[in-house]
């Protein structure tokens, strides 16, 4: 047995472990090396292994693709949800899983294996989420319930359309105490969760039509939501509404707001306060809406390449 005396075990274990440290640093590196050379392409410091990839090319190839073009496909479409989430932006699920739909519905792909390649269908919904999002003149993402309280029943004039006391201060003040009073009672039980949306649209516009059944006491609360081929300010119709709710990036009750309306048709109209409202978001996408210019300067930027399948 060799002895080592006590005098020079310190610099012996000094040497073992720098030995230890350097060969282990060696082995991670070459260890990180050799992954990055295995995987199928790297975004943003993250390597795709050509088991993650596979996932994502199964179905494209299923239906004719080569294996390298499903996995450029698939290496664009992250490179492109990743700028977005750079930017600020990412579509909620409501919008993503619209796009799914239509997207199976289109493909007419059977449920069954819709679900067998869900990463590629979710990839794929996400990606034509953000497109509708850049293209879109009105941002994408939203939906809810926008509740409005008209209170112009003797305020705002309407063509051939003879109005008992119109203009009157006295029935205007009433119309619009009634307004706010239902208004704020219907902020306060959504508030609180004591009535369910769909339930607080039924009764406030039952509420609101007691006032009058004339053209100038119409209901514009509805329940909104983008469909294919649809937008959601579509249903929304009053363009302050819309407006507000393209400046909410979070989900459920808005404070009560005040809407302007024209008091009477034609260019000499004057934009008068008509209505409260609120509304009650179930989805909203986060971030700002981006646009094309920046998703390109963002992608252009974005650390990425691809390698290739290898066999």
């Amino acid at each position: 047995m060799i002895r080592i005396k006590s005098g020079n075990t310190p610099k012996l274990i000094l040497a073992i472990v720098v030995i230890g440290l350097v060969g282990g640093g060696a082995y991670y590196a070459y260890n990180r090396v050799n992954q990055s050379r295995k995987a199928v392409f790297s975004i943003d410091g993250k390597n795709y292994s050509a088991a993650e990839v596979q996932n994502l090319t199964e179905y494209p190839v299923s239906v004719g693709e080569t294996d390298d073009q499903a996995a450029r496909d698939a290496f664009n479409a992250l490179k492109e949800v990743k700028a977005a989430g750079k930017l600020g932006y990412r579509p909620s699920s409501t919008d993503i899983n619209t796009q799914k739909q239509g997207i199976v519905a289109n493909l007419k792909v059977p449920k069954a294996v819709a679900k067998a390649h869900d990463d590629w269908f979710t990839l794929s919904a996400t990606v034509a989420a953000i497109d509708d999002s850049v293209n879109a003149t009105t941002p994408a993402g939203y939906s809810g319930y926008s509740y409005i309280f008209f209170f112009g029943q003797h305020l705002q004039a309407i063509p051939d359309y003879p109005i008992s006391g119109f203009n009157d201060p006295k029935l205007i003040a009433q119309d619009k105490a009634y307004a706010k009073e239902r208004a704020d009672h219907y902020h306060d039980q959504l508030t609180k969760g004591s009535i369910e949306p769909a339930d607080a649209l039924t009764t406030s516009i039952t509420d609101m039509r007691s006032r009058g059944k004339g053209p100038n006491n119409s209901t514009y609360s509805v329940r909104f939501a983008s469909g294919q081929g649809a937008s959601w300010s579509n249903s929304v119709y009053l363009q302050p509404v819309i407006q507000y709710i393209t400046t909410l990036h979070s989900t459920g009750v808005s404070p009560v707001q005040i809407g302007k309306a024209p008091d009477k048709s034609g260019p000499n109209a004057k934009q008068v306060d008509m209505y409260y409202y609120f509304v009650d978001l179930d989805s909203a996408p986060k971030g700002q809406p981006i646009t094309s210019q920046a998703l390109k300067k963002e992608l252009s930027s974005l650390p990425a390449k691809y390698r290739g399948i290898k066999s």
